[in-house]
């Protein structure tokens, strides 16, 4: 480690370093992280430590005491299985702070605790570059996972969140994590949406940046948005500890932009998180949401939002059709508004998710937060089945499609079963991404028999969905018999346990056979 750190400043343009199985010191790590401030690396791997937990210690001790300049030109950082405590999340976060270029950071394996995590947590709330990060196999528990899903009510750019392995198994852990899950799947579907050049989202970051910093820059937003000016989300964090005592946002600011929105066209998502609306303001958004068609989104958690708010709220909900998903979570809502939503998605056949935490108990709240929760996941195997039936059709008469690309679509076995059928006689897809569904053990067991016929079929993504090693254990053994097969990529499902890691095992090293029998088939063909 010392030769490499007095070797770096001589590499002036080395943009990728890989190092795996090092041993260091708090000396040589010091060296090491001191030289990474000159030279412009974009990605970093230091994994499979030698002597972990010292390895680790020394790393985050010499972090601590530098700054994160080592870290400024950063897109992709690796610190995995390295043993590093909670002072790694601490460094993490501050460089998350100041970093704009990270997009991919993994910390798995290592001993990051609910310290580490809610440090991290705080710095998502502001961060709008990271879009994935692995703290599998950490000591997480339910206070860490919780304030990850508060960060992500109000972070709409992470969209890859992996926890396995954590120690959140209480009813309220599994809570927190069923709502991390479906507060990534929101933001997997958004990045989706066609996007606008670097250029504009540079602008458009600017425009958020500078709108929310008291009254008058809400007024030159408005005004902005009345001469159509394009922006995707308005957003708002009330935690934001760089907030000035003025710099509020309540009803009086709500009544300011609902106006523009009426006639403007651009923005699709709201973000007006731990703020200062009351009813008056819901009220004023729900009469705006009457003529505004475009907004998909709306997150109003942590306001001190009411019945009667709610209640305006889901008049609007038996009528527009724009809206997929709300969050009212952590406001005073009670019987009268859990009822008044419940009634208003029978008649609504869009939404996807209501996210909402009533202040009241008993068997009424009960009994409303399950007919909501009944009428979303029916919306969503409505909406699942028809993008199915769809491409379905379109494999029948289209012979040169090559890839099917179903992300965060809320597929489930049903589908994969009627895509399957349609697969074991197709001959032209390669590659089917089908990540971040939720997807068990017969939908993996009906890939698993497409797999036995179909030879042109190379690439499977079924990460984070819920197959168990039943699932896994037919897909491992239907590759056996697979020569075309090239990956089948399984992380985020529920497979630390049982037969999995040894299905697992087996359907890499069978697809790893597969790479290696093509790379020799195009050497020879060459």
């Amino acid at each position: 480690m010392a030769e490499l750190a007095a070797s770096l400043p001589h590499f002036e343009n080395i943009k990728v370093l890989n190092i795996k199985r090092f041993k260091a010191g708090e000396v040589e790590a010091k060296a090491f992280f001191e030289a990474l401030g000159s030279i412009p690396l974009q990605k970093l791997c230091m994994s499979s430590a030698v002597h972990a937990e010292a390895a680790g210690q020394a790393m985050v001790k010499a972090l601590q005491e530098l700054d994160v300049a080592a870290f400024a030109a950063l897109t992709e950082l690796d610190f995995s299985y390295c043993r590093m405590d909670h002072g790694l999340g601490e460094v993490i976060a501050e460089s998350l702070k100041t970093n704009r270029t990270l997009t991919y950071i993994d910390l798995s394996w290592n001993e990051v605790t609910d310290v580490g995590v809610q440090v991290i947590a705080e710095s998502l709330k502001t961060n709008r570059t990271l879009t994935y990060i692995d703290l599998s196999w950490n000591k997480v528990t339910d206070v860490g996972v919780q304030a990850l899903a508060n960060a992500l009510s109000v972070n709409n750019v992470l969209t890859h969140l992996d926890l396995n392995g954590n120690e959140c198994n209480t009813v309220v852990g599994k809570q927190a994590l069923h709502e991390i899950e479906d507060l990534l799947q929101v933001n997997r579907g958004a990045a989706e949406a066609p996007a606008t050049t670097p250029a504009k989202q540079e602008q458009d970051a600017g425009d958020r940046a500078d709108a929310f910093c008291g009254h008058p820059r809400i007024q030159e937003l408005a005004r902005q948005l009345k001469k159509g000016g394009a922006m995707n989300e308005i957003f708002f964090d009330g935690s934001d500890e760089t907030l000035g005592d003025d710099e509020t946002f309540g009803d009086d600011e709500v009544k300011v932009l609902v106006e523009t929105l009426k006639v403007n066209r651009s923005v699709s998502s709201i973000y007006l998180a731990q703020a200062e609306i009351t009813d008056t303001g819901v009220k004023a958004i729900a009469e705006m949401l009457m003529h505004n068609n475009r907004i998909t989104r709306i997150n109003l958690d942590y306001n001190k939002i009411g019945d009667s708010g709610v209640e305006a709220l889901a008049e609007v909900l038996k009528h527009n059709r724009s809206i997929i998903h709300i969050y009212l979570r952590w406001n005073d809502i009670g019987e009268v508004g859990a009822k008044a939503l419940a009634e208003a998605v029978q008649e609504n056949d869009v939404i996807l998710h209501i996210g909402l935490d009533p202040a009241e108990s008993g068997h009424q709240c009960e009994d409303a937060m399950r007919r909501i929760d009944q009428r979303c996941e029916a919306n969503q195997e409505a909406k699942a089945t028809a993008t199915v039936e769809k491409l379905v059709q379109e494999l029948k008469t289209d012979g040169a499609k090559k890839e099917i690309d179903l992300r965060s679509q809320y597929i489930g076995d049903a589908q994969v079963q009627a895509l399957s059928q349609v697969l074991e006689i197709n001959e032209s897809i390669t590659h089917i991404d089908l990540s971040n569904n939720p997807i068990k053990d017969a939908g993996a067991q009906a890939l698993a028999e497409v797999l036995k016929h179909n030879r042109s079929i190379t690439n499977i993504d079924l990460r984070y969905n819920q197959i168990g090693e039943v699932g896994a254990e037919a897909l491992a053994e239907a590759v056996q018999e697979n020569d075309a097969i090239l990956e089948i990529a399984l992380r985020g499902n529920p497979l630390t346990d049982g037969s999995g890691p040894e299905a697992l095992e087996r359907i890499q090293e069978r697809c790893e056979a597969n790479q290696a029998a093509a790379e020799a088939r195009a050497q020879s063909a060459g």
